[in-house]
């Protein structure tokens, strides 16, 4: 197996181009369009040839289009990155799932047992929504 790779010790054109991509792929985008001058594609090509990156022709004249591989995006992003929008959705399961277990408790008795662990369960899915993105995965 190989090292992980140092992205913050490339070039200055190659770690701007991964930077662009991560940035974009935080947005949700896939591939990224640069132009296609010598600069860009030596650096998407020294990229590849290191497995962070695929690239190819672009769509539009004179531009290339850039992704992240597997291994460049676990390189590049953090893994405990969560986007705005991700975030807001996993705030708002998480205050549903608080919202349903005090619902269950409200709507049975307190001392029935099956409707506490129901509260209980629903109260750990409420904190889970709110752990990072890892350990969420965990």
């Amino acid at each position: 197996m190989t090292d992980p790779i140092d992205v913050d010790s490339l070039p200055p054109t190659q770690y701007l181009m991964l930077e662009v991509l991560a940035a974009r792929h935080r947005l949700g985008e896939a591939l990224w369009t640069f132009p296609s001058g010598p600069a860009y594609r030596k650096a998407a090509d020294y990229l590849a040839q290191l497995g962070l990156v695929g690239w190819k022709s672009g769509v539009a004249p004179k531009t290339i289009q850039v992704w992240f591989t597997d291994v460049g995006r676990a390189a590049a992003l953090d893994g405990d990155y969560l986007s705005p929008h991700d975030k807001q959705i996993r705030m708002a399961r998480a205050e549903v799932a608080e919202d349903i277990g005090d619902a269950i408790l409200t709507h049975f008795a307190p001392d029935n047992r099956t409707a506490r662990q129901a509260a209980r369960i629903a109260r750990h899915h409420a904190t889970a929504y709110n752990k990072p993105a890892e350990a969420a995965r965990a």
